[in-house]
């Protein structure tokens, strides 16, 4: 019975865990607004719920802010994708062709481009346009979304920045299968002007 007291009274004294407040929270993003460019490595992990299974991509990631961005894949294959406000293009490695998609017959790559653009820059004014919100602890939110165009796809997007609130580490995204997407940067290197070859198709 005194175990029982001393672990109750321990409870009653450590305060409980809150949250920052969304305000207090955007406050925290302000250095990640300065970024100007973004280099780094990831990894995107996609474990699928039914097969209990991973399928992992390892590649590069690059972001001009307002300008263009590129995902370029480099193990198990090399592929690279462009993202631009006036478009997309796509090149496989194995195929070596390029697929091009224009804005105005595929309006869902502007998007995915201001979307992509504003939780790089933890523009959280700009999210609440299409999400709902929720700080999660310290160093994450979570993004409900209220636009039918993006719950087609997912029922949340989970946010992790680094500890001086300058990159963002980990976004992982919630099906609506419950599937898993994860991805992980490393190396991250801000405000350093991306080389042009980066957004080069071969």
């Amino acid at each position: 019975m005194s175990f029982i007291i001393i672990i109750l009274s321990f409870l009653l004294i450590v305060p409980a865990f809150s949250a920052p407040s969304l305000e207090e929270f955007a406050e925290k993003l302000k250095p990640l607004a300065q970024n100007k460019s973004v280099q780094a490595d990831f990894t995107q992990t996609r474990h699928l719920e039914d097969l209990d299974f991973d399928m992992v991509i390892n590649g590069e990631f690059a972001q001009e802010a307002g300008s263009r961005l590129a995902w370029i894949t480099t193990k198990p294959l090399h592929s690279i994708c462009l993202i631009m406000p006036q478009g997309m293009k796509f090149w496989d490695g194995e195929t070596k062709k390029t697929t091009s998609l224009a804005v105005d017959k595929y309006p869902w790559i502007q998007l995915i481009f201001k979307l992509q653009s504003q939780w790089m820059n933890g523009d959280l004014l700009a999210l609440k346009q299409d999400f709902t919100i929720d700080v999660v602890d310290d160093h994450s939110i979570k993004l409900t979304p209220l636009a039918t165009a993006i719950q087609m796809f997912f029922k949340e997007i989970t946010i992790h920045f680094n500890s001086t609130f300058n990159t963002v580490e980990k976004v992982v995204f919630r099906e609506k299968t419950d599937d898993l997407i994860t991805l992980e940067f490393e190396n991250v290197i801000n405000n350093q002007t991306i080389p042009e070859k980066t957004f080069h198709i071969p």
